[in-house]
């Protein structure tokens, strides 16, 4: 069984929306205030807090998560048990991936991680106020 998932993928320069490849729009941040955060945040960001947060905000069995990998392991049996795909197929998914896969494509909501289409200084903004509550 297949799950329906959108993807952009930048190094290929293509795009999946609904299953179907779309033309790739490539968005050029020009903001010089996206040069200001280090980007091992964001990659800090989505690969430990993302998941708690989204595990947390979907009221995933176990939550509140305080760890990644806790947050990660109820995500993968969230997903399993939501689509019915198999744990070996679900294994392959990285925390992030899982996180926007829970929020995106199982719930359709918009919270709490910022949309794709928000880039840049203002993605980075955004996961500031996640992180810091402001």
């Amino acid at each position: 069984r297949w799950m329906p998932m959108d993807y952009s993928h930048l190094s290929t320069k293509n795009e999946v929306r609904n299953g179907t490849e779309v033309i790739f729009k490539e968005v050029v941040d020009t903001d010089p205030r996206s040069q200001l955060v280090n980007p091992t945040f964001e990659n800090t960001f989505q690969k430990l807090y993302a998941p708690c947060l989204v595990a947390d905000a979907f009221r995933v069995p176990g939550s509140p998560f305080r760890s990644e990998p806790e947050a990660t392991a109820a995500l993968k049996q969230y997903v399993a048990n939501w689509t019915g795909m198999p744990g070996d197929v679900v294994e392959r998914y990285a925390p992030w991936e899982l996180a926007k896969l829970v929020q995106m494509n199982l719930h359709h909501a918009a919270e709490p991680l910022p949309p794709d289409i928000v880039v840049g200084a203002a993605r980075r903004d955004a996961y500031v106020r996640l992180v810091t509550g402001s």
